[in-house]
């Protein structure tokens, strides 16, 4: 699944796609150069498309600016992913808790992380590679994918306002959207 959370000053857009068809990478043994990602996610997770930001009208041509690059997120679950903490901070890609507080001091080995993905890294191979290895994650369905041309400090702060939900009766509950398995 493939929320697109990118974001303007004056609008919000989200894209869910459903690509479908999609096959692991296998361990690639004996393959230089290794792929991170199946070809057929390849332009949908990391290619960039030429956007321009809009002015309104008064605007002169030459004040148009070319928007950002789109970056790619995934929001990962610690509760399907052993060790998901230390194997982010390994990873050196940016990463961070949706919890925060005493529910990330209890909760980070099964929390909901969010990580930014690059093409190159061997944390995103892991992500798309199926085997019997437990640092291969695909098999486990680790969580869901998303672009926004937003850092990821700002891409946090949007999920953390899902991470939990009342129902009528006042009751907070934790709602898993990070899980694409969980009931919506």
């Amino acid at each position: 699944m493939m929320p697109d959370v990118s974001r303007s000053a004056c609008s919000s857009t989200a894209k869910i796609h459903v690509i479908d068809g999609v096959e692991p990478l296998g361990t690639q043994i004996g393959v230089f150069p290794k792929r991170t990602i199946p070809e057929a996610l390849r332009e949908v997770l990391f290619g960039q498309q030429d956007m321009m930001v809009a002015g309104d009208s008064s605007r002169r041509d030459s004040e148009t600016q070319t928007a950002p690059p789109l970056q790619t997120y995934a929001v990962l679950d610690a509760a399907k992913v052993a060790n998901l903490p230390e194997l982010l901070e390994d990873s050196g890609l940016e990463h961070r808790c949706l919890f925060k507080g005493d529910a990330y001091e209890t909760l980070k080995n099964v929390a909901p992380w969010i990580v930014r993905l690059e093409e190159e890294s061997h944390f995103t191979r892991s992500l798309f590679t199926q085997s019997k290895a437990s640092w291969h994650l695909w098999s486990v369905e680790p969580g869901i994918f998303l672009r926004s041309r937003h850092g990821l400090d700002e891409v946090w702060r949007h999920f953390r306002k899902f991470t939990r939900t009342q129902n009528r009766q006042g009751k907070w509950f934790y709602n898993r959207f990070w899980d694409a398995g969980a009931p919506g």
